[in-house]
């Protein structure tokens, strides 16, 4: 470097030009940044929609589809036919008459 060259300083910001050049930068930057925030916000939004639609609608499946199984199972026995976790059930006389044919 010659000693008759002006060195550079930091933060220099030049001309009149370049100062509001930055200053429209910096503007059209905040302007860019607030609405890539607002995209990413409604993109959230719309992904949160579609993944609760989906669990309620997986949800209400398999509610319908079970409830032919609830329906079906079997009705609790009651604590005196109920031996060491063994169900017993009495088994009417017309049952075993049907049976020994």
């Amino acid at each position: 470097m010659q000693f008759d060259q002006e060195r550079p300083r930091l933060g220099h910001q030049g001309g009149l030009a370049a100062r509001t050049q930055g200053f429209l930068l910096k503007a059209v930057t905040a302007v860019a940044t607030g609405v890539v925030l607002v995209g990413a916000i409604a993109m959230s939004v719309v992904v949160f929609a579609i993944a609760l639609i989906v669990f309620l609608g997986f949800g209400t499946y398999l509610w319908w589809k079970l409830r032919q199984a609830r329906r079906q199972a079997p009705v609790r026995y009651e604590r005196s036919n109920v031996i060491d976790g063994v169900a017993f059930h009495e088994v009417k006389q017309e049952d075993r008459s049907r049976t020994e044919r």
